[in-house]
C-alpha cells in the first residue's frame, strides 16, 4: 500500500529533524540543515489547510492566520505567556508584509523559545477549530497523524537554535535568508583623534 502524502511530509519532517539533531549545537542561520526542516515544518502546517472565509479563494490564507486567531479561541485553559507573546511579536513587526512570511516568523521564533507544540495543542483541544482550519485527512486534522506530529514538536524542544530575529524581510519572499552581519566601529577617541 502505497504511504499517503501525510505520511510522506511526516516521514520528511523525521528525517530532517534527525539531520538537525546530528548537527553541531546550538543551531544558527548559517546550518545547511535549518532551511529544509523549517520548509517541511511549512509544510506540514500547510497540509489540508482550508481557506474559510475567503471569498472565491481571493484572500489566501495561511497557518500563520488561525495561530493568530488563537488567543480569541483559549477559554478555560491558561494561556501559555511565551506563546502569546511570540504572537504579539510577530504581528507588531513591520518586517513582514504577507501571512507566508508571519508564519515563517513565528516558526523560526517558535524554534527558539521551543513553543511550537503550543498552538498546536490548543487547536487540537478544539474540535471545531481544528475542522474550520483543516481537512480530516490533513497530518493536523487526523487524529492519529497529530499525535505522531506532536510528538516530532515535542522531539524539536530538544535542539537549541539561536537564529536572528531582526534579520526578517526577506520571510515573506523565502526561507533562506542574507547574512546579518553586526559590525561595531571603533570611536574616534580609540585612534587618538579629537573631533572639533
Amino acid at each position: 500500500m502505497a504511504a499517503s502524502s501525510s505520511d510522506q511530509l511526516l516521514e520528511e519532517l523525521r528525517e530532517c529533524l534527525g539531520r538537525v539533531k546530528e548537527g553541531l549545537r546550538p543551531i544558527r542561520d548559517g546550518n545547511e540543515h535549518l532551511v529544509p526542516f523549517c520548509e517541511a515544518l511549512e509544510c506540514v502546517f500547510r497540509d489540508g489547510l482550508k481557506q474559510p472565509g475567503s471569498l472565491f479563494g481571493l484572500n489566501k490564507r495561511d497557518y500563520w492566520d488561525w495561530v493568530e486567531q488563537l488567543p480569541n479561541y483559549i477559554y478555560n485553559e491558561k494561556q501559555n505567556p511565551f506563546l502569546m507573546q511570540t504572537i504579539t511579536s510577530v504581528k507588531n513587526s513591520l518586517k513582514m508584509r504577507t501571512s507566508a512570511g508571519r508564519g515563517r516568523c513565528f516558526i523560526r521564533l517558535g524554534l527558539m523559545k521551543k513553543i511550537l507544540s503550543v498552538p498546536v495543542d490548543y487547536l487540537l483541544k478544539n474540535r471545531k477549530l481544528t475542522d474550520y482550519w483543516y481537512s480530516r485527512e490533513s497530518i493536523i486534522g487526523n487524529a492519529a497523524l497529530a499525535a505522531n506530529f506532536m510528538s516530532l514538536l515535542f522531539e524539536v524542544t530538544e535542539v537549541d537554535f539561536e537564529l536572528a530575529y531582526k534579520n526578517a524581510s526577506f520571510l515573506d519572499e523565502s526561507w533562506i535568508l542574507p547574512i546579518y552581519v553586526s559590525l561595531e566601529l571603533p570611536s574616534v577617541e580609540d585612534f587618538g583623534m579629537v573631533v572639533w
